[in-house]
């Protein structure tokens, strides 16, 4: 965990395939957690949340071209960029992955089922 509070950037790969590309891991909200800048070297869902949402930078699994690229760029970046990122992460943390968020949707969806007994 200490590394992860000196790091300018954490790294997420997943190798190429069907189901890793439909994967979210946990490591993925931890990173967002930490506020820094996500390097995605991933295909499918990882990549898109991390580029949509600027919450770093992606690369394809297979491409080191855009791989080195995003190291560039995470080593060329502006205290302005690194917040900015900093902030999305947190933000984006709090809306999808947080306790209390999670604790709200297992609610809802209790009150559903209910509700369908009913």
């Amino acid at each position: 965990m200490k590394e992860m509070f000196k790091a300018d950037s954490l790294l997420l790969m997943l190798s190429k395939g069907k189901a890793l590309s439909r994967t979210i891991p946990a490591k993925f909200q931890t990173y967002l957690y930490f506020g820094k800048p996500i390097i995605s070297w991933s295909n499918g869902e990882v990549f898109m949340i991390t580029k949509k949402n600027k919450l770093g930078f992606s690369a394809k699994s297979n491409s080191l071209k855009e791989f080195s690229a995003c190291i560039s760029r995470v080593t060329n970046m502006k205290t302005k960029e690194f917040n900015h990122f900093y902030r999305n992460n947190i933000d984006f943390f709090n809306k999808n992955f947080s306790l209390e968020k999670n604790t709200e949707n297992l609610i809802q969806i209790f009150k559903n089922q209910i509700s369908k007994k009913i």
